[in-house]
């Protein structure tokens, strides 16, 4: 991956369209969802849309096997979509996938912590001088209240601040002092603090400890069979592992309860939506409903919110289309450990622990490596080649 490398007409408007996009995003967990006319947010999709096609066209040299690929992709994408109650969202993920494998991903992932953060300071500002409604929640098992500042539930903006964090820690790894590492700990650690989500924080902590590890104290190395082992297969038996452990939950059982508890009951909420849908080969439609919709919105009922990522991609999406997205990241990992992109390969495994309880499969401003695809893909004949020498190392 290139760094400092003249930005081409074509990645102006990849870029243009990411950036519409990831503001997108941002509106659409905020309370802006209910101010503004729905036409705002077709429109943005439609400059989405257009500003890719764009892209493509300003691209003037696409080989045949890559014109195959995107093929393949907007056929499946269309096909999912077809089935999907969110199929026009689905598209516009495959189009930037499709759009994908000419794009500087360092620059890329500079416009997702720029622009990820600036989404969260417009909504987080619009709150506190009025203009949205600052939704809080009662969290009685942590006697804490959560605020939302603007946004609609208080899970989103930790997602977001843990990203631009890690982007960050990423993008000055080789001036990371410890002060940095502190002042970005402190942040977090005051972001869990008023979201009151702590996961994240947890999150954060593990990564700053890796990046320790292996980049200030040169104590782990991606050299062993292990981390090899781990890309192979790491995301296929997390989504295996994930299907089995809620498929075989038994709250009866005094081990299941108390690791339900420990979950915050986010074994209990897979197992009901597993006894609610069918698995099916393209997908079915499923109607959750959290904690905002229990105590803001016109919904009685207990939340059935279905957390695992691994999950509600199967349920939701059908077991063709989430084995090819497994095998997207498959082949997304083992990239990165081929190039030896040792902090990045950190992020895509805690990535993959993660979606085992958290859902941003395919949120792609929370986890922007899904559009690294295309490049591992491209460059897999290349790297190929180095593996025999980095193996004889071992």
């Amino acid at each position: 991956m290139k760094r400092n490398v003249k930005t081409a007409n074509h990645e102006l408007a990849y870029f243009a369209a990411y950036v519409v996009y990831i503001f997108y995003e941002v509106l659409s967990y905020s309370r802006y969802i209910s101010i503004l006319p729905n036409m705002v947010f077709i429109t943005m999709k439609l400059t989405i849309i257009g500003l890719l096609l764009l892209s493509v066209l300003l691209f003037k040299t696409m080989s045949f096997k890559e014109l195959i690929v995107d093929f393949i992709l907007f056929t499946l994408g269309i096909a999912v979509a077809v089935q999907s109650t969110k199929g026009f969202s689905l598209l516009i993920i495959v189009l930037f996938i499709m759009c994908s494998s000419h794009i500087n991903y360092w620059k890329l992932l500079h416009v997702t912590m720029i622009v990820l953060f600036l989404g969260w300071l417009f909504v987080t500002g619009s709150s506190l001088v009025g203009i949205l409604e600052n939704r809080t929640y009662a969290r009685p098992v942590l006697g804490l209240t959560a605020q939302t500042y603007g946004f609609n539930y208080y899970a989103y903006p930790t997602m977001a601040l843990f990203t631009c964090s890690v982007i960050y820690l990423i993008h000055h790894r080789q001036k990371c002092s410890y002060l940095r590492l502190i002042a970005v700990f402190l942040f977090n650690y005051f972001a869990a603090q008023v979201y009151t989500t702590r996961v994240y924080l947890w999150a954060l902590t593990a990564f700053e400890l890796y990046l320790m590890l292996t980049c200030k104290w040169k104590f782990i190395k991606l050299k062993s069979r292990i981390w090899d082992l781990i890309a192979r297969w790491g995301y296929l038996a997390c989504f295996a592992g994930t299907y089995i452990v809620y498929s075989n939950y038994d709250k009866s059982r005094p081990f299941w309860a108390a690791a339900n508890a420990f979950l915050s009951g986010r074994l209990q909420l897979g197992k009901q939506g597993l006894d609610n849908y069918q698995l099916s080969l393209f997908g079915t439609e499923v109607i959750m409903s959290g904690n905002a919709e229990r105590v803001y919105g016109n919904v009685s009922t207990e939340s059935d919110y279905i957390d695992s990522g691994y999950l509600y991609t199967l349920l939701a999406y059908g077991i063709v289309f989430s084995l090819i997205i497994i095998l997207c990241y498959t082949l997304v990992f083992r990239y990165l450990y081929l190039k030896q992109e040792i902090l990045l390969y950190g992020w895509m495994g805690l990535f993959m622990i993660l979606n085992i309880v958290n859902n941003y499969v395919l949120l792609i401003e929370i986890n922007p490596m899904l559009l690294f695809t295309l490049t591992a893909w491209k460059e897999r004949a290349n790297i190929r080649k180095k593996v025999p020498r980095v193996r004889r190392k071992i």
